[in-house]
């Protein structure tokens, strides 16, 4: 639910993308929602100011005298620097309306919320390395606040949204203690991991990363990079099988 400055709710399902809050086109929509409460806003200042100053007007006239006809010139005077004044605080009020909208409008989506294609039967497309999934793993226990215990069951209710298994941190460890692109592919830490991290990104609204797209440009056209892998490589006399960081195998030429 979004509340706009005068109290007006907006549900989800209103938004021109109910699925993804931070969607551009929502943001956009939002902005104009807070633009019309602002004109309506100042729109109903000038009306009462210029009430205000035709009734100062009528006073001054009814006097009759040139003191007060010069009073109302000071009152003119100062009628004017008034609104000047209100003018120009009504400029950062706006920004700060607009500043406080966007706030509202990039809070994270809640990343269980979130599908991916291939979640009901666990073949999410992989763009991501086992060792560059280590990373975000220790980067994410580092920060505090989750236990191993607990992380396991995050992962596996976001990879598994349907029937989450109990992935044991035995597993985990197994996982991290492996090195390569591709060294723990078929684990099941290593499948859920990405899935989780990928929905994070997503709910957060965050681009993807180079080694992300390097992962695209290698592996797209096959699905994802394959958790299954060759056990053994032939190659030509005087080759080597070597591995890059997207876990493309390829031979290279002994110098």
């Amino acid at each position: 639910m979004i509340i706009l400055k005068n109290g007006e709710r907006i549900s989800q399902e209103e938004l021109l993308n109910p699925f993804l809050l931070t969607d551009a086109k929502n943001l956009e929509w939002l902005d104009k929602r807070e633009a019309e409460i602002d004109a309506k806003v100042a729109s109903d200042k000038g009306k009462k100011t210029t009430t205000r100053g035709r009734d100062a007007n009528d006073d001054d006239y009814r006097e009759g005298v040139s003191g007060a006809s010069k009073k109302a010139s000071s009152k003119r005077a100062r009628e004017d620097d008034d609104e000047n004044d209100a003018t120009n605080t009504s400029k950062p009020a706006k920004k700060a309306a607009k500043a406080s909208s966007s706030k509202k409008s990039k809070e994270p989506v809640d990343l269980f919320s979130i599908r991916l294609d291939g979640d009901d039967n666990g073949t999410v497309e992989i763009y991501d390395s086992c060792d560059a999934v280590r990373r975000k793993i220790n980067q994410h226990l580092m920060k505090g606040g989750t236990t191993k215990a607990q992380f396991m069951h995050d992962i596996a209710r976001a990879a598994y949204p349907g029937d989450p298994p109990n992935i044991q941190t035995k597993q985990l460890q197994d996982f991290l203690t492996k090195k390569g692109p591709t060294a723990g592919s078929t684990s099941r830490v290593f499948y859920a991991a990405y899935v989780y991290f990928e929905k994070q990104r997503l709910s957060e609204g965050k681009p993807k990363s180079a080694h992300r797209k390097k992962m695209e440009e290698q592996w797209g056209n096959e699905g994802g990079m394959p958790r299954e892998r060759a056990r053994g490589y032939w190659a030509p006399q005087n080759y080597d099988v070597v591995q890059d960081k997207t876990g493309a195998v390829r031979t290279q030429r002994r110098y």
